[in-house]
């Protein structure tokens, strides 16, 4: 999978992009799924 930085796209668009409707893995704040995804490896 490819990581998208922050810089690339919007906040919205990079949770719907790694987070879709119908994932296991949609948390409750789209805050906390991008903050996840913009540090893969923390």
């Amino acid at each position: 999978m490819e990581w998208i930085s922050a810089t690339d796209v919007p906040v919205r668009e990079l949770f719907f992009i790694h987070a879709p409707a119908g994932s296991s893995h949609i948390p409750r704040s789209a805050e906390g799924c991008t903050l996840f995804l913009f540090y893969p490896e923390g």
